[in-house]
């Protein structure tokens, strides 16, 4: 709760010093703001995924907003032009693009790799079990029949 108060007391200082940034800032993060309170997962990833995509849309036209004087009739300017909003809120549903497709690209992978490990290993058992003989691996050892090539499964 001290984090909160405490991040809020910044928050206004900044706004009363640098009120036409903090309006930028606000009109454009509301997308983050939106995510952060539908965001239920563990760990809020979605809510890291948005904001940081997010902020990176944002950073531009508070850039624009400095080299153009700093003042409340620039930031208007900014809040009032459909381009920027385009950006704001691109920029944040590619970030929910990424929460979304990059575990299920991770997970295809990692399941790749697993059968690819398999292959291997039940290739040097079948060397072994020729090297070895029946003595080592039973009388009713079949050798593993080993897939050229591992086709990728759906991912749920």
């Amino acid at each position: 709760m001290s984090g909160v108060i405490g991040v809020g007391v910044i928050f206004l200082i900044f706004t009363t010093i640098a009120f036409s940034t903090m309006s930028v800032i606000f009109v454009g993060m509301i997308p983050t703001l939106v995510c952060y309170i539908v965001d239920l997962t563990p760990g809020c990833y979605a809510f890291r995924c948005v904001a940081s995509m997010n902020f990176a849309g944002v950073a531009p036209f508070i850039r624009l907003l400095w080299s153009q004087g700093h003042d409340m009739s620039s930031a208007m300017g900014i809040i009032g032009d459909p381009f920027s909003w385009l950006v704001f809120y691109g920029t944040a549903a590619f970030g929910w693009g990424l929460f979304f497709s990059v575990p299920a690209v991770v997970s295809a992978i990692q399941t790749l790799n697993a059968e690819r490990r398999t292959n291997v290993l039940r290739l040097r058992q079948n060397e072994l079990a020729e090297e070895w003989g029946t003595e080592i691996t039973g009388e009713n050892w079949k050798p593993h029949e080993i897939s050229a090539s591992p086709e990728p499964r759906a991912v749920a």
